[in-house]
């Protein structure tokens, strides 16, 4: 059955970080968007198909979630530890800020990459470490310091970031 009411559309919006350091858009951006979907610069005329209309529109600003790392037993090379940890910052803190949330039907299937496991970050934090000739006994992530989880999804509009890491 047909619906009467037009379809809600929502728009997630990420600026640079010489804007805002996490990506999140500031109202004044998220109004230039709207109006830039909604009214053609050139003309002013609106841009809106028959059908959408303007209270149907959402547009938001991403969200970052914030996640920290709890590595136990890690063990290098004599001399090589504050290399190795500021290799394993970076590499995590590139991993986190990789993920982007996945829409079913919008987004490809291979690229898929929304979730976070127990898994995907031992497996950053193993490759740096391995190459390094050293090894470590346990990774663990979650949403606060000491706190864990084994896998966590991202919402549409939801991006991750690297909250900090505990060596244990």
């Amino acid at each position: 059955q047909p619906s009467d009411s037009p379809p809600e559309r929502t728009v997630f919006v990420e600026c640079t970080t010489a804007i805002q350091a996490d990506g999140i858009a500031p109202a004044g951006l998220l109004t230039s968007v709207r109006t830039s979907i909604t009214t053609d610069p050139i003309t002013g005329l609106s841009r809106q198909p028959l059908g959408l209309t303007d209270d149907t529109l959402y547009v938001l600003a991403i969200t970052r979630t914030t996640l920290y790392i709890t590595i136990t037993g890690l063990s290098v090379p004599a001399g090589t530890l504050a290399d190795t940890q500021a290799e394993i910052l970076t590499g995590l803190t590139n991993y986190f800020l990789g993920l982007q949330p996945y829409v079913d039907g919008l987004d490809f299937i291979a690229d898929k990459n929304d979730a976070v496991t127990t898994s995907s970050v031992s497996t950053v934090v193993q490759d740096i470490v391995r190459a390094r000739g050293g090894s470590v006994n346990k990774v663990q992530f979650g949403l606060s310091p000491g706190v864990f989880i084994d896998y966590y999804l991202l919402d549409p509009g939801e991006k991750g970031k690297l909250g900090g890491i505990i060596y244990a």
